[in-house]
C-alpha cells in the first residue's frame, strides 16, 4: 500500500498533470413538494457524505439531481415522465396542496441561481416561474438575468454584471414552447458554461449506483468511452485507460491504495465483438475473468475510474462502499478526501465505517419528522452532538444508537 509520502506525491502529480477543474459547482439547494421532501434546503461543501436510516429519503435526494439531469438531457416533459409521472414526482401527503418548486444555487462570480416553480393541476402542470438571477443571497439586490413568463422571455439589466459575449448568447433566447424550460436550451445552457468557467454543469450531473453485476458481463467494443451509472460500460473505459501509459500509470497508483493485492488488469477481446475485464493477483499466475472476481474488488476498481477518469465537476455515488470490506474503507474515504480538493462529492450510505472516518463536518443526516417528511440537517452544527464527542463517543456510535437525531422531529 503507497506510503503518505507517496499518497502526498501523487497528489502533486495530479495537480500538476490534470486539467484542473472549476472547484464547487453548487452551493445550496432548494426543494419544495418533491417526493419525500416538503420543503428543505440543503447547503452543500466539498465533500459530502449523506447518511441516514432506510428509507429516510437518501436516494430521493438524488433523484433531485438526477431530475435535473434529465430536464437538460430529454426535457421537463420527458424527465416527469422519468420519475413515474406528477404523481410520484411530488409528495403524495402534499398533492396539490404546494406547488413543486427547486433553487440551484451556483458557485459563481457573480453569483448566481436557477430557480423554476410548478403549478399541478389535477394530472397536468403549469410552470409557475423560471429563471436566472443574480445575487440570490439578498432578495433586495437580487437581480433577474433571464425569466420566462408563459415562454415570453424577458431579459433584466444586468449590462454591468456580465460579460456581453454571455448575454448576447441569453439575448437569442427569443420564445419558449409551452411546458419548457430554460434550462432545456442549449444556447441557455452554453451561456451557464461560460459564467461558470466552461464547465457545463447542468449537462453533466450524473448518479452512480455501481452495479457489479454489469460490471462482470461482456460488452460489445463499439460504446461510449464516458462511464454508464450502473458501470455496465467498464471494459470499455477501462480499455482506454490501458492505452494511454500516463493515465495507466495514475490509475494502477490509486488502485493500489484500495486494492494493493491487484498486480494487473487487462481488457481482453472476447468472441469477434465483446470485450471482458481480467484480473491477476499478486499472489497468482492467471489472469481471473469477470466471473471469478469479487463484487467489492469491481465496485472499487469502478469507483477509481469514477474519481479520477470522469471529466464531471460535481460526482454523485449511491453507496459506494458495497460489497467493500470494512478494513478497507478507510482508504477508500481517503480518496474522496484527495478528489474533493478538485471536484464536489455527494455519497450516500449508512455504513458506520464510513462514518468513523469522515470528519463531521462533511456529515449530512437525513431524517424523517413526525410526518413523515424528509428533512436534512448538520450533526456537527447541534451543540448536543459536541458534547457528546466532546466526552470521547464518536460519531459512528452516536449514529447507531440514533443520537445523531437529536434534533427537532417537527
Amino acid at each position: 500500500m503507497p506510503s503518505v509520502c507517496a499518497m502526498g506525491s501523487l497528489k502533486a502529480l495530479l495537480k500538476r498533470k490534470q486539467q484542473r477543474l472549476y472547484y464547487m459547482a453548487i452551493k445550496r439547494i432548494e426543494i419544495q413538494n418533491f417526493k419525500s421532501f416538503r420543503h428543505q434546503t440543503i447547503e452543500l461543501g466539498q465533500f459530502n457524505v449523506l447518511i441516514g436510516a432506510n428509507a429516510s429519503g437518501k436516494s430521493n435526494f438524488l433523484q433531485i439531481f438526477q431530475f435535473i439531469s434529465d430536464i437538460a438531457h430529454h426535457g421537463l416533459i420527458n424527465a416527469i415522465s422519468m420519475q413515474g409521472g406528477i404523481e410520484y414526482l411530488r409528495n403524495t401527503n402534499l398533492a396539490g396542496q404546494k406547488d413543486f418548486a427547486l433553487k440551484i444555487v451556483l458557485d459563481s462570480t457573480p453569483e448566481m441561481a436557477y430557480e423554476f416553480a410548478l403549478h399541478f393541476d389535477g394530472a397536468g402542470f403549469q410552470i409557475e416561474q423560471d429563471k436566472l438571477v443574480l445575487n440570490p443571497e439578498n432578495e433586495a439586490s437580487e437581480v433577474a438575468v433571464i425569466f420566462s413568463t408563459n415562454g415570453n422571455i424577458k431579459i433584466g439589466n444586468v449590462l454591468s454584471e456580465l460579460q456581453q459575449d454571455v448575454l448576447d448568447k441569453i439575448r437569442l433566447i427569443k420564445t419558449l414552447k409551452p411546458q419548457t424550460l430554460l434550462l432545456e436550451q442549449p444556447i441557455f445552457r452554453l451561456a451557464l458554461t461560460e459564467i461558470l468557467n466552461d464547465v457545463d454543469i447542468f449537462n453533466t450531473i450524473s448518479v452512480y449506483d455501481f452495479d457489479a453485476k454489469q460490471s462482470k458481463k461482456t460488452v460489445l467494443r463499439a460504446g461510449k468511452q464516458e462511464l454508464e451509472t450502473d458501470t455496465s460500460n467498464l471494459a470499455i473505459v477501462l480499455k482506454h485507460i490501458l492505452v494511454d501509459q500516463e493515465k495507466k500509470r495514475l490509475f494502477f497508483n490509486m488502485l493500489s491504495y484500495v486494492l494493493p493485492f491487484v498486480e494487473d488488469i487487462r481488457v481482453q477481446p472476447f468472441s469477434d465483438n465483446y470485450l471482458i475485464i481480467t484480473l491477476k493477483e499478486t499472489y497468482s499466475k492467471v489472469y481471473l475473468p469477470t466471473a471469478f472476481i469479487s463484487d467489492g474488488t469491481l465496485n472499487a476498481i469502478s469507483l477509481v475510474t469514477t474519481l479520477y477518469f470522469q471529466e464531471k465537476p460535481l460526482l454523485l455515488i449511491e453507496e459506494p462502499e458495497k460489497h467493500i470490506y470494512p478494513y478497507l474503507i478507510s482508504e477508500i474515504v481517503d480518496i474522496f478526501k484527495d478528489r474533493s480538493e478538485e471536484k464536489q462529492i455527494i455519497i450516500t450510505t449508512h455504513e458506520t465505517e464510513v462514518i468513523k472516518h469522515t470528519d463531521l463536518e462533511h456529515i449530512l443526516l437525513i431524517y424523517r419528522d413526525n410526518e413523515g417528511f424528509s428533512k436534512i440537517c448538520r450533526p456537527f452544527e447541534k451543540e448536543e452532538v459536541k458534547t457528546f464527542l466532546q466526552n470521547d463517543l464518536r460519531a459512528e456510535y452516536l449514529y447507531t444508537q440514533y443520537l445523531l437525531g437529536i434534533i427537532d422531529a417537527t
